[in-house]
C-alpha cells in the first residue's frame, strides 16, 4: 500500500511539473516572445537536391543593371540555412531545411545559400516579404569571394 500511495504521489508531481511546463510555454507564446528554428543542410554538386537550389535560385533571381546577381549555374557543393519563426516549435531536431525550397514563406523567414566552386565562393541571403497579393522571397545580400589559396589540394 506505501508504495503505491509512493508511486501516486511521484505520479501527481510529475503531472504537476507537466503542467506548469505547458503553461510556461503557453504563456510565452502569448506574451509575444518567438521562437526561431535554424536548419542547416549540405548538398553534392549535381544531385537532385542541388539542383532544385539551382533552380529555386534561378526562379528568385534579382537583377541589377539588367544583370542577375550571382551565378546559379556555377553552383559546387551547396550549404542551405533555413530559419523561421513562429510562437511555437515546428520543425524536429534533425529535420534540414525543406528541398525543394519553399515558394512562399512568413514574414521572419529567412534562406540562406552556400556554394563553392572553381574557387569561388557565391553566398545569397534571402528574406520573406509577404504582401498583400501574397508575397515574395527578397535578395537581401550576395557576396562572391574568390580564394587567394593558391596551394595545392589533394
Amino acid at each position: 500500500m506505501r508504495g503505491l500511495m509512493r508511486a501516486r504521489s511521484v505520479a501527481a508531481v510529475a503531472s504537476l511539473a507537466l503542467l506548469l511546463t505547458i503553461g510556461s510555454v503557453y504563456a510565452a507564446s502569448r506574451d509575444g516572445i518567438t521562437v526561431a528554428v535554424s536548419t542547416e543542410a549540405s548538398y553534392r554538386a549535381g544531385t537532385t537536391e542541388a539542383k532544385s537550389i539551382q533552380f529555386w535560385l534561378q526562379k528568385n533571381a534579382q537583377y541589377a543593371n539588367g544583370q542577375m546577381v550571382g551565378e546559379p549555374a556555377k553552383l559546387g557543393d551547396v550549404t542551405v540555412i533555413y530559419q523561421t519563426s513562429s510562437g511555437s516549435r515546428q520543425s524536429a531536431v534533425g529535420d534540414g531545411p525543406p528541398v525543394p525550397l519553399p515558394a512562399s514563406g512568413k514574414p521572419g523567414d529567412k534562406i540562406s545559400i552556400s556554394s563553392t566552386s572553381g574557387g569561388v565562393t557565391q553566398t545569397w541571403s534571402y528574406s520573406w516579404q509577404g504582401s498583400s497579393s501574397g508575397g515574395q522571397w527578397i535578395l537581401t545580400s550576395y557576396t562572391w569571394v574568390k580564394s587567394t589559396n593558391t596551394t595545392p589540394t589533394g
